[in-house]
């Protein structure tokens, strides 16, 4: 069976399919310009930008169950694991059994993850610190917020799942 390509309908009043474009390039520029250059100067195996931020989540935390962590992701359960699983065969994750409970299974980060959160986050910060040079802090700091705001607007769609 063939899928039909994916067309957005702008008679529809609710989506301005112009605007929608729009919000894709948008967010494709966004990508490019401040979420690729995060990981610049670092080696080959760069981790995915859902692994960074699992591995960021346990930088900041210090460790997480697999559940937390599927709850953070909103991934499925096995997704998460098999993810889990990749982060530990690169050698930026140990899983250990929780001391408490055994049916637990706890993702600590290891040096060498910790090392790949310290590299993005010198270079994101060196972007940043370009960027305010370049726009000045009034745009760094609107962008923060309507970053923020599209987060919050689209925080209604985790209600409905």
């Amino acid at each position: 069976m063939q899928r039909k390509p994916l067309t957005i309908d702008p008679a529809w009043p609710a989506l301005d399919g112009e605007a929608f474009v729009r919000a894709e390039q948008i967010l494709a520029l966004l990508q490019r310009r401040l979420i690729q250059p995060l990981s610049s100067g670092g080696p080959r195996s760069e981790p995915t930008l859902t692994q960074y931020h699992v591995l960021s989540f346990l930088a900041t935390r210090g460790n997480a169950t697999v559940s937390e962590l599927t709850h953070v992701l909103g991934f499925a359960q096995s997704t998460t694991s098999a993810l889990v699983d990749r982060l530990a065969k690169m050698g930026w994750v140990e899983k250990r059994r929780d001391s408490h409970d055994q049916r637990i299974t706890r993702v600590l980060p290891l040096p060498k993850g910790l090392r790949v959160v310290q590299r993005y986050r010198k270079n994101a910060e060196r972007s940043l610190i370009q960027l305010m040079e370049m726009a000045g802090p009034t745009a760094v700091r609107d962008l923060f917020d309507a970053l923020s705001n599209a987060s919050l607007a689209c925080s209604i769609l985790d209600k409905e799942e």
